[in-house]
């Protein structure tokens, strides 16, 4: 049996996905606060280091990544300098190894 909604559905979702992707700053920014998952990075990360890919920037990359008509590992890189270059903060490298290890 067929759900009448099925079109319906989709166009949501391909709706919601979108406004993820045209925001001004990485997806899910506002919703994965660093306040937010706090807690869960203190317990996986005892050992700051001054990096750009933090584990908040990298699940906000990977999630971004998965959303993308492009999801490889080199557009996500790309997009997190764009983002990094319209912030004014030091570019990363356009390497994919730092992000994907």
């Amino acid at each position: 049996m067929r759900d009448g909604n099925h079109g319906s559905i989709r166009q949501q979702i391909n709706f919601r996905r979108r406004q993820f992707l045209q925001v001004g700053d990485l997806p899910f920014a506002e919703v994965l606060s660093l306040g937010t998952i706090a807690p869960a990075l203190k317990a996986i990360d005892s050992v700051r280091k001054d990096r750009i890919y933090t584990p908040l920037v990298t699940l906000r990359v990977f999630l971004g990544q998965l959303l993308c008509a492009d999801p490889s590992c080199r557009a996500a890189v790309a997009r997190l300098i764009a983002h990094r270059c319209s912030r004014g903060e030091t570019l990363c490298s356009p390497r994919t190894g730092a992000y994907a290890t």
